[in-house]
């Protein structure tokens, strides 16, 4: 978690700040520099990658760093030299995205960051817009290059939801009072394949008169579900990309679907509901799952604001003017109790919402990484009514139970809230603001109004990866080595933990199990797990277990899974692996069985109404896997794919051989074994016999 008061300070006596910093890192008073600059050790003693001399300063002293955030939010050290170096503090770095063009995109009336979400590497937010309308912006990650792709106009008031969906990027707006979707007005659902050119959608919940806009929205179970805002009561509604169905119609005291969340393959449903319950699950979302605790805080509960899955556990926030929000969480919502993580707003009731929640995965230190980010919206007034401008405030944990605040940069006085915490695929933390729109741009000072779009790293993804390779050995080799290299070496040992799987070949029959821990030495970047393979005499197919590499210290895990396949050095017979005969077409007769090197006798049989068919027998160590066989008659001259068995080599109807001719003399029979109907899948074994019709 993040500690605004950090334990950071300067004592005395081991680094100079003049041999660390450069000269152009310092003010008249302080010095700010991201912390990277600084190499922090266990000891905390510290060491520079790149240590310059500077003019002395007046107030520097020597001193030590000792380490206090625990946060994967990117900080700064900043060193107060008229303090005469008493105290080092942390301070969050965020950049403005919005600085070059300005606040609420250059437009004050965009008050909100209604809605953000990555797709193709670009970053797309939506706003609310009372006066103008709804817009969507896109920049590349991290870039300060703004476009406006989407303007959906007066009639709407914004674009409250952004959601990817069969390859197309969909957008939601929020209609205003009065205004319906009409064919000379947009639907206020559109959608694009590129991001910049878009298309109307209607139909479903934009047909009623009464639903207000789309509140929510989730791809689950290959269909885009949403929830309405319908004074007569909610709705939720399925798309498959060209029909809309209605699946749910709630009571006229629910008039929102505010939320839906996929928890342990569940899907749930958030409401607004001023009279009772507001979370519900189940085929017909009527199983009601709503938290509840002491009066009189739940009937003040309006209804569900967000949630989040974080470590194995759902957690979700409400919106609450009188007491502040409430935050619960639990492991399993149909069978556990909630647990009660605040009641009060985090003791502020002027902190309505819980806004938004935003789950960090650490790729490199899992759960111990994690973190976990809420967003406020915060409804103070004074005594005239006057809001409480200036109050957003954003919080994190590292254990879904100990939150703090994180320190943000002044957002001016009318921001209040944060509307959007997201978490990018590089690992960096996006917050969209929320100011007032009750102000008008011509009543306050120049740069106060509108959304701004900060960002932040979250962590520097600098350690070495692990990989382990994959290895094919025969019985008889007795050995499978695992190769497991790191990406680069490092100054520090590394520990992997490994362990052996079981996946056609079995512990004990075929191989060795084996489990323990392989260290990389500082500087080595190879390391070999050895596994002992078991050679028998059972006639098998090619078998395979698993290598797997977990809880790496001092890197991290690029591909965990190594695969070995063992390779069956015993040769089986034809008769083993296939049942082959020859057989008279015109009766179904079995002439023969065709084994290799076999010389068979027609007698009174016809070679011109003959057929050779196969079975998988049950000891055959290709039954159940075998889905087609391709036949193949002296290279060619009679071929056939057979996905049924009998296998036949001019096929049959229901079992009734077809027949043909089967030249007397020498004669070579192939068959492909695939996994797959239509010769698809892998190719298990191909069987080659000889023989002589006389």
């Amino acid at each position: 978690m993040y500690a605004a008061e950090s334990n950071l300070y300067v004592t005395e006596d081991v680094f100079e700040l003049a041999q660390l910093f450069p000269s152009d890192a310092f003010s008249e008073d302080y010095i700010s520099i991201p912390l990277g600059t600084i190499n922090l050790n266990e000891d905390n003693s510290y060491s520079s990658p790149e240590p310059s001399a500077i003019d002395d300063k007046d107030g520097m002293v020597s001193g030590t760093i000792q380490a206090g955030s625990n946060s994967n939010i990117g900080t700064a050290l900043v060193f107060d030299a008229s303090q005469n170096g008493t105290q080092l503090t942390t301070s969050p770095i965020f950049q403005d995205l919005t600085a070059d063009i300005g606040r609420g995109f250059g437009a004050p009336n965009n008050r909100y960051a209604w809605s953000i979400i990555e797709e193709d590497d670009f970053l797309f937010v939506s706003t609310l817009n009372l006066r103008s309308g709804g817009e969507v912006w896109r920049a590349s990650l991290g870039n300060t290059n703004w476009t406006k792709v989407l303007d959906l106009g007066p009639q709407t008031s914004g674009i409250r939801e952004l959601v990817a969906y069969q390859g197309q990027l969909y957008a939601f707006s929020t209609g205003k009072p009065g205004i319906r979707p009409s064919a000379t007005e947009p639907s206020g659902f559109v959608s694009s394949d590129n991001g910049e050119t878009w298309t109307e959608i209607f139909g479903g919940p934009l047909e009623s008169s009464i639903n207000v806009s789309i509140r929510s929205s989730i791809v689950y179970d290959e269909l885009l579900y949403v929830g309405t805002i319908d004074e007569s009561g909610a709705e939720v509604w399925t798309y498959d990309g060209t029909n809309w169905t209605l699946e749910k119609k709630y009571s006229e005291d629910i008039d929102s679907v505010s939320e839906f969340i996929v928890f342990d393959d569940e899907l749930f449903v958030g409401t607004w509901n001023l009279n009772g319950d507001y979370f519900f699950t189940g085929e017909n979302f009527d199983v009601n799952v709503t938290p509840s605790f002491d009066e009189p805080f739940d009937r003040n509960n309006g209804g569900v604001i967000d949630t989040v899955e974080f470590q194995d556990r759902l957690y979700l926030s409400t919106w609450n003017f009188v007491n502040g929000f409430s935050l619960f969480r639990t492991s399993d919502p149909l069978t556990e109790e909630w647990e009660i993580i605040t009641q009060d707003g985090f003791g502020d009731p002027d902190n309505a919402y819980g806004w938004n929640f935003a789950a960090y995965d650490d790729p490199l230190t899992p759960e111990e990484g994690d973190e976990l980010f809420l967003g406020n919206f915060n409804s103070g007034f004074d005594g005239a009514g006057v809001p409480l401008d200036g109050l957003a405030e954003l919080y994190s944990t590292i254990d879904g139970e100990n939150w703090v605040q994180v320190e943000l940069p002044d957002l001016g006085p009318l921001t209040w809230g944060i509307r959007n915490v997201f978490v990018t695929s590089d690992e960096q933390l996006v917050l969209g603001t929320a100011t007032n729109f009750f102000s008008a741009p011509n009543r306050v000072p120049p740069g106060q109004l509108g959304t701004q779009i900060l960002i932040t790293p979250l962590q520097d993804n600098s350690l070495p990866t692990l990989s382990i390779t994959d290895v094919t050995v025969n019985e008889s080799d007795e050995i499978a080595s695992f190769s497991v290299s790191l990406s680069e070496a490092s100054d520090s040992a590394i520990t992997v933990d490994f362990a052996t799987t079981d996946g056609t070949a079995v512990t004990g029959s075929d191989y060795t199990a084996g489990a323990g821990t392989i260290t990389f030495a500082p500087g080595d970047t190879a390391q070999t797990i050895t596994v002992a393979i078991a050679d028998d005499t059972e006639v098998e197919a090619d078998e395979t277990f698993t290598v797997n590499l977990t809880n790496a210290s001092g890197a991290t895990i690029a591909n965990g899974q190594g695969v070995g396949t063992i390779v069956s050095n015993d040769i089986p017979s034809n008769s083993s692996l296939l049942d082959i005969g020859l057989y008279d077409a015109g009766t179904d007769v079995l002439i023969a069985p065709v084994e290799d090197g076999d010389v068979i006798s027609m007698g009174a049989f016809d070679n011109l109404n003959l057929s050779i068919s196969a079975f998988v027998p049950n000891d055959s160590p290709f039954f159940g896997q075998v889905e087609s066989i391709f036949l193949d008659l002296n290279d060619g001259q009679v071929t056939k794919t057979e996905n049924v068995e009998p296998y036949a080599l001019f096929g049959d109807a229901g079992g009734n051989f077809r027949g043909g001719e089967i030249p007397l003399g020498s004669n070579t029979i192939e068959l492909d074994l695939y996994s797959q109907n239509g010769l698809n899948g892998q190719l298990l074994d191909t069987i080659s016999v000889d023989f002589t019709l006389i």
